[in-house]
């Protein structure tokens, strides 16, 4: 959604004003559920500038949640395990960690479903640890935001806790770490590689 938001500022005629756009929300401002035809849904409006800040603000704090009506109607595949998502952030590097190896997590994985191969509930390729799609998108983010902000087009300086801007929570950290971590030697990998490809000898 980030991404789109930027690719959006970026190519359509003063598509940054979309930023100050007021939208409703689905949910309250907390965490309380409310079906949809709840007086609460939809009762709160923030423009998108808003929104962009507290998807980072809270991945920034870390979430953890089960899915809404978890189970089989919501994915008759996945193992139980697979609908508890926690998410934090690796201050060292900036990189998002998260997922577990029950859940697909992203676009990039594919749930197994055969009984008989014992495939199922069994994602294919995992994506738990810091998927690297995922630390992309997030950079690509974060240093856009830093530079908008720095031209006064987004009014937010970076997230609470942290005493530095969009650029510093990721952006410097990642340039660093992105170039050693996804490579690292299964020896020394941290928690943030999950799974690792086969090393030929």
């Amino acid at each position: 959604m980030l991404q789109n938001i930027q690719d959006y500022c970026v190519m359509a005629p003063d598509g940054y004003s979309i930023l100050n756009e007021s939208v409703k929300r689905r949910f309250p401002q907390d965490d309380t559920w409310v079906p949809w035809d709840d007086p609460k849904a939809y009762a709160y409006s923030s423009t998108v500038a808003e929104i962009i800040q507290e998807v980072l603000q809270r991945h920034a704090e870390g979430i953890s949640f089960r899915e809404y009506n978890a189970g089989p109607n919501l994915d008759m595949q996945m193992k139980d395990e697979g609908f508890r998502i926690d998410v934090k952030v690796d201050w060292n590097t900036g990189f998002t960690l998260g997922g577990n190896e029950h859940n697909c997590g992203t676009w990039m994985d594919k749930m197994g479903e055969s009984v008989k191969a014992g495939t199922k509930g069994v994602p294919g390729t995992p994506r738990d640890g810091a998927p690297v799609e995922i630390i992309g998108l997030l950079f690509s983010t974060l240093r856009w935001l830093d530079e908008v902000r720095s031209k006064g087009k987004f009014p937010f300086e970076g997230v609470n806790g942290q005493s530095e801007s969009f650029l510093n929570y990721g952006a410097h950290r990642y340039a660093d770490a992105f170039t050693v971590l996804p490579f690292s030697q299964r020896s020394t990998a941290p928690c943030h590689i999950q799974r690792m490809g086969r090393s030929d000898p």
